[in-house]
This record gives C-alpha cells, sequence and structure tokens, in this order.
C-alpha cells in the first residue's frame, strides 16, 4: 500500500468516525454532498481520484472548515479550531458604558440564537431519523 492510500485510507475512518459524530447515515452524508452513494462509496473506497470539488461538498457535508481534507492527507490529522461560543467573547475592560451596552446586546443575541441554533440541529435530526425510518417501512412493504 502506497502513502497515498494510507492517507486514503485514514481519511475514509475519520469521514466514518465524524459521521458517526453527527449522526448521520453515509446515504445522509452523500445527499448533503450532492454525490451519489456509489460516488462516494467509491471515494472511501480510494477508487479513483478525489476531486477538488469531492472535497469540498464531502466537508460542507461533514461540517468541516474548507481545506480540512486536504490538510489530513498531508499531515493525517484534523486540526478544526475551536469554534467561538458567545460566553467567550469578552467585553474590554477599558470600553466605555455605550459600548459595553452594545456588545452586551451583541453577546445575548449570539447566545440566544447559539440555543435556537442547537434546537434546530436536533430537530432536524429528529425528522431525517424519522424520514429514514419511513423509508425503510417503505421499502419493507413493497419487497413484501
Amino acid at each position: 500500500m502506497t502513502p497515498d492510500d494510507q492517507a486514503r485510507s485514514r481519511l475514509s475512518t475519520a469521514m466514518n468516525d465524524r459521521r458517526v459524530e453527527l449522526r448521520l447515515k453515509w446515504n445522509q452524508v452523500a445527499q448533503r454532498a450532492g454525490i451519489s452513494i456509489a460516488h462516494l462509496a467509491r471515494i472511501r473506497g480510494n477508487e479513483g481520484p478525489l476531486t477538488d470539488l469531492a472535497k469540498s461538498s464531502l466537508e460542507t457535508a461533514l461540517e468541516w472548515p474548507r481545506g480540512t481534507i486536504d490538510q489530513f492527507l498531508q499531515s493525517g490529522e484534523i486540526k478544526t479550531p475551536p469554534a467561538a461560543s458567545p460566553t467567550s467573547i469578552q467585553i474590554p475592560e477599558n470600553a466605555s458604558e455605550a459600548e459595553r451596552t452594545a456588545l452586551q446586546a451583541i453577546k445575548d443575541l449570539l447566545e440566544a440564537q447559539s440555543r435556537e441554533l442547537a434546537l434546530l440541529r436536533e430537530e432536524v435530526q429528529r425528522l431525517a431519523t424519522k424520514r429514514d425510518a419511513d423509508n425503510t417501512n417503505d421499502e419493507r412493504r413493497n419487497t413484501a
């Protein structure tokens, strides 16, 4: 196995780990990436080139920052910076009262939006799981 093959094999493992972390099925990853499940299987199996478009699409699907796949293929690591949370935003001590008020209002708004986004992600995941269960039940009925 060549070093490139080894890197692609490790990438496949990293993609699987991320898929599990996001609680997605492979067909959901393919759908998010806008590629067929067969194309995704070829990418995961190192059967053919990994184009820039495919990398970009997979990074979007797996919620990785742009360039993550190239970085991983070169270094063997995924180094994603920690997400800044609204609570980590510090208001400078030398800020005027008006600046403090404005920054606090922005911080409060970001915290509320962060909570709302978390709820939306949970709802999307719930709906996707329900859809997959419905599709499985439909497939079972059609084959019976």
